[in-house]
């Protein structure tokens, strides 16, 4: 990389050049979408290599809707009002950083670039600035895409025992590590990563923080309660749906698979919806 100007202390040409054409705002912004949409992309990374539209279908309805949200709600914040400060020295190779991420084909390497970077806008920006609130809507993003994941991947069994046992309680049989009895005495089902109750607490999780940042929210204790009430409706609702499959048996097949889960997402979005839009409504009501 060649250096302008006197001494090694100056910033590369491409930085430069960077500085005289977007705001620092502008290049914060271009670097959340760009690794925002990289891990997206990495979900549909089959249906590019085969051009297979259906494939590309189903990724984009494997994202749940609280993510496409948080995303539209994140964009809208870091997008208005642009300030006319310039990029920084350390900012470019922050920048270069995301970029180097964004570029090795790994997309879980995609979420780390951006809950970096959304990291170091929040310790950088102004308290309270669109840009800021931004930014932990992006860092909120990264724990059900790649945080919850991986933590569930690592730590499965205490999270598959701790379902496993409010299930058995629930429907009052016995409970062996993430094994259920059924109630007819039949033989034992087992909870599998997949059906753990955690990866809807996150939504939910992200639902308040994209909810609140969004209509402007001054954080008080009370939104660790509307956070926690929004994760332990979608926990309550797994919970029941995992113990109807042990309580009816021959309906195994309906309540477990693609009807039972629909019916048990719609049922969860809309608690969490309920919930976050009933925690904010002071702030929405403001606004009208």
């Amino acid at each position: 990389m060649s250096w302008v100007g006197q001494g090694a202390s100056s910033p590369p040409r491409i930085l430069r050049g960077v500085r005289q054409s977007v705001s620092r705002d502008q290049f914060f912004t271009g670097l959340f979408i760009l690794a925002f949409v990289n891990g997206l992309a990495a979900r549909a990374s089959q249906g590019l290599s085969h051009f297979d539209l259906s494939s590309l279908a189903a990724a984009a309805l494997g994202v749940s809707a609280v993510v496409w949200f948080a995303c539209f709600a994140a964009l809208s914040l870091v997008l208005r009002k642009p300030g006319d400060e310039g990029v920084k020295t350390v900012d470019g190779f922050l920048g270069f950083a995301v970029l180097f991420l964004v570029a090795v084909p790994l997309g879980v390497l995609s979420w780390f670039a951006l809950a970096a970077l959304a990291l170091y806008v929040i310790w950088t920006s102004q308290a309270g600035s669109t840009m800021r609130r931004g930014a932990l809507i992006f860092l909120a993003i990264t724990v059900p895409m790649c945080w919850g994941p991986l933590s569930l991947h690592a730590f499965a069994q205490p999270f598959l025992w701790t379902d496993a046992l409010f299930v058995s309680n629930l429907i009052g049989t016995e409970q062996t590590g993430n094994l259920v009895k059924f109630a007819d005495g039949s033989g034992y089902f087992q909870i599998f990563p997949a059906c753990s109750s955690y990866h809807n607490m996150s939504l939910a999780f992200l639902a308040w923080i994209s909810a609140s940042q969004f209509v402007e929210r001054k954080w008080s204790p009370m939104d660790l309660v509307w956070c926690l009430l929004a994760a332990l409706s979608v926990f309550a609702v797994n919970v029941t749906r995992i113990g109807l499959i042990g309580l009816y048996r021959d309906h195994f097949e309906t309540i477990h698979g693609p009807f039972g889960s629909t019916v048990a997402d719609c049922l969860s979005l809309s608690l969490i919806l309920a919930i976050c839009l009933l925690g904010v409504r002071r702030e929405i009501f403001a606004r009208t």
